[in-house]
């Protein structure tokens, strides 16, 4: 008997809308020995515990599983009121994932399995999910089948087939309150309020002595939802909600399944401005995005509503991240009531503004910055300067510079005022040219200013070709220092092909640019000549080749380079152009260094002139 008991309470859990204790009852039966020797016990449990996933929110976790509890209850008894029941909660849930097509098929399954087994209650069920999906998928006709269908059953009878009010309706009414739900839904939105407030009354009439969970508290939202189109201040409005918040917390539900939007954005207004909430309401909240959030909350805030309710919405802007609220708590901090202080401060220290894309900045060979795929136009930066002061603080990404230090290497000679107010103007441009949607008041993300000082965020999502060249060339130096020759490789030739050229080569002239200019040479060099070494002892002269070539374009004066060269030519049996590249060298030495070339070099020239000479 233990196991038909667990099975038992697992549905008059479900059906009211009891979604944690049916969950509860569900695993305790699961874990019986009965159930566990029957699969088909146990599939008509996975059922029930889908429909209660569903009520909890796990819609797409409910939906594969019920998927799975019909496949199997349907090879093991086809045309049974088990799989009836299975195509039946099955359809539902593909409505609610818009699949109606598919819904439409099992709806037709269902159908037939109703008449095979004249299960009059099953077809009523059928009925009501195939009005819905008419609803769900805006069918102009679906309130008028709902009125039809809910009056039909008023007048005991069946749309196809006579009943008796003692048992079929009865039955529909004791354990389908979710059922009913869905006609009433269908009923409101089609436009038959007064036929819809009827039937909530009279549902509510029946299911109030009951006790029931969570479909109670849908039909009590919807209810004040069509009173308040009506007559928008009557008291019934505020009880309904109030009724439906106590009975959600009662319940520990944290979801309302089927209510339509726009009928929850009002109910969650409605709950708060009468000072109340629920965990399902707030749970609700975080499937609305920012903008209806923000046109939800940020209004409440206004000193026309009572201090509690201010305090509270202040709570949940800074819980919810709603960043475009920003300004409006910054206002409330001079507010005169300490507990508003509070709660707008603690607020703004949760708020944290994060671009919807990835800045990618590249400062090799040219210098591009993009705002995810939109590259930021000359128009956006509106002057030299924003552009400046940008590749002034990646050159020093790390740390935080004064502003005395940005005002004497951007507008060296100008006088503090004007330096000062230059500064103020470009680092609000550089601003908007990266974060051009900010809402007004958030702090910046991509630029950090604390009190005088600015800096790069280096902890911000961005890419930086500049850091990822060191970085490559750091990983190359290790792995050569370790004798892994491949590693080095691969990350050598992942650093020159990110070098594409001088960093900022349009700011030559500033002088701020020059020491990271000469830096970031350097480890180009030494990245390019590592390079050419392994891939000359490999054997790939060419490729060696094409290396000193490029180091010298940018360093015509690199010895190593030379010596590259004169060893993958005279390899390759190019002798007289190794020999020329040496007079090269040498030339290229005395101009620009004023020295001989390293005696290493001069025997290399030695050695491939001796073979040509032999």
């Amino acid at each position: 008997w233990r196991w038909l008991w667990a099975v038992l309470r697992s549905s008059i859990y479900v059906q009211p809308g009891y979604p944690a204790e049916a969950l509860t009852a569900i695993r305790a039966a699961l874990d019986l020995p009965r159930i566990d020797r029957n699969d088909m016990l146990r599939q008509s449990l996975l059922l029930l515990q889908a429909l209660a996933l569903y009520q909890q929110g796990q819609s797409e976790v409910a939906l594969d599983q019920a998927q799975e509890c019909y496949f199997r209850l349907n090879d093991y008894t086809p045309g049974s009121v088990l799989t009836g029941n299975a195509v039946l909660i099955l359809a539902l849930l593909l409505v609610e994932h818009e699949r109606f097509d598919e819904a439409a098929t099992y709806l037709q399954r269902g159908r037939q399995i109703a008449s095979q087994l004249d299960d009059r209650l099953l077809g009523m069920r059928v009925r009501v999910v195939e009005i819905y999906a008419a609803l769900r998928s805006q069918s102009p006709t679906a309130a008028a089948q709902a009125v039809a269908f809910w009056h039909k059953l008023r007048e005991c009878a069946d749309p196809n087939t006579p009943v008796t009010r003692e048992s079929d309706l009865q039955s529909f009414q004791i354990h389908d309150a979710w059922m009913q739900t869905l006609l009433l839904l269908a009923m409101g939105e089609g436009g038959e309020t007064e036929q819809a407030l009827a039937m909530a009354d009279s549902l509510l009439a029946f299911i109030v002595r009951r006790r029931d969970g969570l479909f109670q508290a849908v039909i009590h939202i919807y209810r004040a939802y069509l009173m308040f189109q009506q007559q928008p201040h009557m008291e019934a409005v505020a009880d309904d909600i109030r009724i439906a918040c106590t009975i959600c917390d009662r319940v520990g539900v944290e979801t309302l399944p089927f209510l339509p939007r726009p009928v929850m954005l009002w109910a969650i207004k409605t709950a708060l401005q009468l000072g109340l909430s629920s965990r399902a309401m707030i749970a609700a909240l975080r499937n609305f995005d920012t903008a209806t959030l923000t046109s939800i909350l940020v209004p409440l805030l206004d000193e026309a509503y009572p201090t509690t309710l201010r305090v509270r919405i202040a709570g949940l802007v800074g819980e919810l991240g709603l960043v475009q609220a920003y300004s409006t708590l910054r206002s409330l901090l001079k507010e005169r009531v300490p507990d508003l202080r509070q709660a707008a401060a603690d607020a703004l220290e949760r708020l944290a503004y994060r671009p919807p894309y990835r800045l990618i900045i590249r400062a090799l060979g040219g210098f591009q910055v993009l705002r995810g795929d939109q590259e930021v136009r000359e128009r956006d930066w509106r002057s030299i300067k924003a552009r400046h002061l940008l590749q002034l603080l990646l050159i020093e990404r790390g740390r935080m510079l004064s502003r005395d230090q940005i005002m004497d290497m951007l507008w060296p000679g100008l006088d503090g005022d004007s330096a000062s107010n230059n500064l103020r103007v470009t680092v609000s441009r550089l601003i908007k040219a990266l974060e051009p949607d900010r809402p007004e008041g958030a702090p910046t993300y991509y630029i950090l200013q604390q009190g005088d000082t600015y800096g790069f965020n280096v902890d911000s999502d961005h890419e930086y070709d500049v850091a990822t060249f060191v970085q490559a060339v750091e990983r190359g130096r290790r792995a050569l220092q370790r004798n892994h020759y491949d590693e080095a490789r691969e990350a050598f030739q992942q650093a020159v092909t990110i070098y594409t050229g001088p960093f900022l080569p349009d700011s030559l002239y500033e002088d701020w640019s020059v020491v990271e200019r000469e830096r970031l040479g350097l480890l180009f060099n030494d990245a390019a000549l590592s390079l050419g070494r392994l891939l000359f002892e490999e054997g790939r002269y060419r490729e060696a080749i094409t290396l000193g070539w490029r180091v010298l374009e940018y360093d015509k004066a690199q010895e190593e380079a030379y010596q590259l060269l004169i060893r993958a030519y005279g390899a390759i049996g190019e002798r007289g152009t190794a020999i020329r590249l040496y007079h090269r060298c040498v030339a290229a030495l005395r101009d620009e260094l004023g020295v001989e070339p390293l005696p290493e070099t001069v025997a290399l020239f030695e050695q491939v002139r001796g073979r040509r000479s032999s």
